[in-house]
């Protein structure tokens, strides 16, 4: 809304303000949507990519702005190449499920599905999923309807530890920020 982008620019706009938008949403939608803001800093993907603010000032553009990654110590590629078969698989089997492919995350969703159906093959997706990733780095999460499969270090306290640090050394180590406000889900 209107009014959330006129409170970031408020926010962003003092000088003793570090302010970061992290989303769980793909990096070119957090980008679209707020990349314009000067000192804004985002971060997308739960926090697994990363974009430093941009001084007030300077045009803001997705040619200015630069993406930054963790890395969150899993070949990515790989659990892909091992999750993807079965994830599909199970599509092709469940009408009305869907595979979404992010930059560190594989969902599968089933929240439009016939219930009981889409709950025993969510059940033994699982199952499957976890005996053919035993041997990676990863975690499951179990929203209402999706099943996905992270890396086990991603979090959005990732990033949140990253910013308080920097703040803390721009302000020569003497802890920084005195207030945070964290929102969401």
């Amino acid at each position: 809304p209107a009014s959330v982008i006129k409170a970031l620019h408020v926010l962003c706009a003092d000088p003793s303000n570090t302010v970061f938008v992290v989303s769980g949403d793909a990096q070119e939608n957090v980008e679209a949507a707020l990349g314009h803001i000067p000192g804004l800093g985002l971060a997308a993907s739960n926090g697994a990519t990363f974009s430093p603010p941009i001084p007030e000032g300077q045009q803001t553009t997705a040619a200015k702005r630069t993406w930054e990654s963790f890395d969150l110590g899993v070949d990515w590629r790989a659990v892909k190449r091992v999750a993807e078969p079965i994830m599909f698989k199970y599509t092709a089997r469940t009408n009305g499920s869907f595979v979404k492919l992010t930059h560190s995350s594989l969902g599968w969703s089933y929240y439009s599905c016939d219930p009981e159906w889409g709950l025993l093959q969510a059940s033994h997706l699982m199952l499957e999923l976890e005996t053919a990733l035993r041997g990676y780095d990863v975690r499951f999460v179990t929203l209402k309807g999706v099943i996905e499969v992270v890396p086990r270090m991603l979090n959005k306290g990732l990033i949140v530890k990253k910013v308080l640090r920097e703040v803390a050394e721009q302000s020569g180590g003497g802890g920084g920020g005195g207030f945070v406000l964290c929102m969401g889900g």
